[in-house]
């Protein structure tokens, strides 16, 4: 949270790396202020997620319908930057 902060003062960047918090309950939060972020660049060419919690059982507390959109709204926001790579791992 604190280096989306910070980034509020990037005019623009190419590539970015995200790393999501080892709790889940703050996803979709994350995911929020990542879409957002991605919304003010005009172009990006890469974006590189991890996520640490992708386990079967750290699904069942949050609501998938959520976690659905949420990710969805932000790949869409990349793709629309003309992103050419978006890689997600664990």
């Amino acid at each position: 949270m604190k280096a989306l902060r910070v980034s509020l003062f990037l005019n623009s960047f190419s590539t970015l790396q995200y790393h999501f918090a080892r709790d889940i309950g703050r996803f979709l939060e994350d995911v929020t202020n990542l879409r957002r972020l991605l919304e003010r660049q005009s172009y990006i060419h890469g974006l590189y997620l991890c996520f640490p919690f992708l386990r079967a059982d750290s699904f069942t507390r949050i609501d998938r319908m959520h976690w659905r959109q949420a990710l969805t709204r932000t790949l869409d926001a990349a793709i629309q930057r003309s992103c050419q790579d978006i890689v997600g791992t664990d």
